[in-house]
């Protein structure tokens, strides 16, 4: 159990820096989030033509942050949409403590 909070923590901080150091958000179509996720981690993904490759992983981990209060997130419609494409996405930012 310790193993996994350790590596639970070890990407929370990949993602909370990530965010902190470019342009204040991310989301799972940020090919450079994406890629730097799967460099530094290894998840399985699937390597896609074009657009950011797809990774479950990294939409669970976002979404478990989430939950946890550390990020917050807003929807953003997608245009100039491909076949396969989402119509729209979450996008995530560190929460605000007030």
């Amino acid at each position: 159990m310790k193993k996994y909070n350790e590596l639970l923590y070890k990407k929370q901080d990949f993602i909370t820096s990530y965010i902190r150091n470019n342009l204040g958000s991310t989301s799972i179509v940020d090919s450079r989030f994406v890629d730097s996720y799967i460099k530094e981690f290894n998840p399985k993904h699937i390597v896609q033509p074009f657009g950011a490759n797809s990774c479950k992983e990294i939409g669970k981990m976002l979404s478990y942050f989430y939950k946890c209060n550390i990020l917050d997130r807003t929807t953003v419609s997608l245009y100039h949409i491909e076949p396969g494409f989402p119509k729209w996405v979450y996008v995530y930012f560190i929460k605000e403590i007030k």
